[in-house]
């Protein structure tokens, strides 16, 4: 018994039907809410503030649950890809890393000044 593509038309995954447009509008609202998903403890209150607005547009108010539940998916999922703050990357290395050798020679500076004035005969860096 030979598998065709449409053996398989029951299992959509939810991810394909988030992946519709959102309108202008919809945007519109999305962006109006932004700060208070961010938020992160009112974010049930979110859903139900879009949610409201979406119905006055009459976007949501020939929906069944169904379609809602995806809807409300896409809404969740520009949510998450228009929350996150783009930082700059911090600078890896702001000082040189010290060594033994670097805390000996602050330690000892003036023993080894005196034994450079002996053995030469004049200060260092002349």
């Amino acid at each position: 018994m030979a598998r065709g593509p449409s053996s398989r038309t029951g299992s959509v995954s939810a991810a394909a039907n988030t992946a519709q447009k959102l309108s202008k509008e919809e945007i519109d609202i999305l962006k109006s809410h932004l700060e208070a998903w961010k938020d992160k403890t009112s974010r049930p209150g979110v859903y139900r503030e879009v949610y409201k607005e979406a119905k006055k547009l009459d976007l949501v108010g020939t929906m069944n649950r169904e379609e809602w539940d995806i809807q409300k998916e896409a809404y969740k999922t520009w949510f998450y890809n228009h929350s996150q703050g783009r930082a700059t990357k911090p600078l890896l290395k702001y000082g040189k890393s010290v060594t033994t050798w670097d805390v000996m020679k602050v330690q000892n500076k003036d023993c080894i000044q005196k034994v450079i004035e002996e053995e030469h005969g004049s200060k260092p860096r002349d």
